[in-house]
């Protein structure tokens, strides 16, 4: 067992058994405790534990992020970007992961990196692209090598600034 208050200062000890720490969740996230609410949403979000809500993961995040909580965030940018149980909204997701960004999340650098770079929701900036892109992979986020590799690839037209990057996005299980 982990004391949740050695995570987030509340609500008693966090279960080792998944199904007692799924109920944990739920009634702490009800009780309104931030880290239960954005636990639970990712739950709900990927299925992990239960079955998958996407509209019941929205609501348990979008309660977390009330809070500022930058994880919380970036995955409602996620929901927006990719149309989860709500429409496809570039505006909504660009402005979650900003905040996520804010609060050092390396996924929401990559996920504002790669908006630039396709120019999805808006106008492509391969400048800025490039630097959040790197943010993110010099973090060792394999997505943002990846995506910084193929944005080598087109300016360069040559695999010397990418390859690095493409072996990197492998050594972290991107492939």
């Amino acid at each position: 067992r982990i004391s949740l208050s050695e995570v987030d200062g509340v609500l008693g000890e966090y279960p080792a058994d998944e199904e007692d720490a799924l109920e944990f969740d739920r009634l702490n996230a009800k009780a309104g405790d931030q880290w239960s609410q954005k636990e639970l949403g990712w739950r709900s979000l990927t299925g992990n534990g239960m079955e998958r809500d996407v509209q019941g993961a929205q609501a348990n995040l979008e309660a977390a992020a009330v809070e500022g909580d930058p994880e919380a965030l970036h995955n409602l940018g996620y929901i927006h970007m990719n149309g989860l149980g709500v429409p496809v909204n570039y505006t909504r997701a660009k402005e979650h992961f900003e905040r996520a960004a804010e609060g050092n999340i390396n996924q929401a650098f990559n996920a504002l990196g790669y908006m630039y770079y396709q120019g999805v929701g808006v106008e492509r900036n391969l400048t800025e692209a490039e630097r959040l892109l790197k943010r993110a992979a010099e973090a060792d986020d394999g997505d943002a090598a990846f995506n910084l590799a193929a944005l080598y690839q087109e300016v360069d037209a040559n695999m010397s600034r990418a390859l690095p990057l493409l072996i990197q996005s492998s050594d972290v299980g991107y492939w």
